[in-house]
């Protein structure tokens, strides 16, 4: 797991213990300027707290150990940019949990009794894009409604009470039952700079959600035009022009929500639990 002393690593290897870390997210030294450049566009501080000492200490302990999950592309590709070979790279996701999600309807066009309605869920944080989606829902013009679910970084405050008042945002908090969110809204809108497999891509395609997400958002899940839209992190623009898509061809969302419902199969934790068990016990043999 992240943050795991480095010395512990070596004790492990001195005992011929194979040693598989987690990539929740990708590497440090492949989000430290993501998100500089991500809080100078939002004309903050860089309040991540990635420091270059931690860049050096994380990529010293990637390299030790044997194995590494990588849970989207995104993350493969940064740690093959780091050096790290790709035979010690194990592809795999994380995923939903079918007692929490499984078994309402799935996506439909928007009600006629009811506009659009997007819905984020997630720290509300510079890093997952929050500054731009509120630009990008401004910029929209969309006659509907955009749900948060999440706790609020402080700096995005204004920001976020601004939008609020333009009496098109919503703001819930933490939600407990986060599955009645999903199903409430007709597609999830995600535009993050950086994540290792975000869960709530899984989770609200389990939903019937459409996503319009970024690369590192996708996971493994969305395609574009197949299961959801995917934008350039940063682009609020591009991004508009998705809502606006989804929010003018009810019939595309159905069918992109669908398609993404019937994708989370693969994604439910009973299948990557067995996958990743696969995966240990191949890079265990011989030990």
């Amino acid at each position: 797991w992240p943050d795991v002393p480095i010395e512990l690593v070596r004790r492990a290897k001195a005992r011929g213990l194979v040693c598989l870390r987690e990539m929740i997210n990708s590497p440090l030294a492949h989000a430290k300027p993501i998100l500089d450049a991500a809080y100078r566009a939002a004309g903050l501080p860089p309040g991540h707290g990635i420091t270059d000492a931690a860049v050096a200490a994380e990529t010293e302990e990637l390299g030790l150990n044997d194995y590494l999950f990588a849970s989207n592309p995104e993350v493969e590709a940064a740690l093959l940019a780091l050096g790290i070979p790709a035979d010690r790279i194990l592809p795999t996701s994380f995923g939903w949990v079918k007692a929490r999600f499984a078994g309402g309807e799935s996506s439909k066009p928007a009600r006629e009794d009811r506009p659009f309605r997007a819905c984020f869920v997630g720290l509300m944080n510079v890093r997952k894009g929050v500054p731009t989606l509120l630009d990008a829902w401004s910029k929209a013009g969309i006659a509907g409604e955009l749900w948060l679910a999440g706790a609020i970084e402080p700096c995005l405050r204004p920001m976020v009470d601004a939008a609020i008042a333009s009496g098109t945002v919503r703001h819930f908090g933490h939600v407990d039952d986060v599955a009645a969110l999903y199903r409430a809204c007709d597609a999830f809108v995600f535009p993050t700079h950086e994540e290792g497999g975000p869960q709530v891509t899984y989770e609200a395609a389990a939903c019937g959600l459409p996503a319009i997400t970024t690369a590192m958002g996708a996971a493994r899940l969305v395609e574009h035009g197949k299961t959801g839209l995917i934008v350039q992190a940063g682009d609020a623009d591009g991004l508009a022009a998705a809502l606006r898509v989804l929010a003018n061809e009810p019939e595309f969302v159905h069918r992109l929500g669908h398609a993404a419902r019937t994708a989370s199969a693969r994604f439910a934790y009973d299948a990557v639990g067995v996958e990743r068990a696969s995966l240990l016990v191949k890079a265990a043999g011989g030990r």
